[in-house]
């Protein structure tokens, strides 16, 4: 009698224990990917499709007309630059206007070996820090 009630008992514990140990060995996460695969995606490489959102046409009509404006005021306004600058000159003495072309060019000197010197200056600096 003794060995039935302990039969009956241990047969319940029995069939508990392995059902734990079966549904624990189940596992229901994907296995890990492999280290080379992460980064790739599983899409076919391809262009990548942009979208352009379009304007009125009134609008882009409008643009167009502002940018040939702002092109045609900057013309006239370097042409009138280079009108004055001639009137300027024309109406100099010949010893004014010799010596302005004179200072003109040691100012180019000056700047182009001042130019040079911080060019040189930044090239060690940037040899410095590689």
């Amino acid at each position: 009698m003794k060995l039935l009630r302990l039969i009956k008992l241990w047969i319940p514990l029995i069939v508990l224990m392995f059902s734990f140990t079966v549904a624990g060995a189940q596992s229901f996460e994907r296995p890990p990917e492999h280290k080379l695969v992460k980064g790739v995606s599983k899409k076919p490489p391809g262009r990548k499709k942009q979208v352009r959102i379009h304007e009125p046409r009134s609008v882009s009509k409008a643009k167009r007309e502002q940018q040939t404006a702002e092109k045609k005021r900057e013309k006239d306004y370097s042409k009138q630059l280079k009108e004055d600058r001639k009137r300027h000159m024309e109406i100099q003495t010949p010893e004014v206007r010799e010596r302005i072309l004179q200072n003109r060019k040691e100012s180019d000197t000056k700047y182009k070996s001042k130019k040079k010197a911080v060019a040189s200056k930044n090239k060690k600096a940037g040899k410095k820090y590689k």
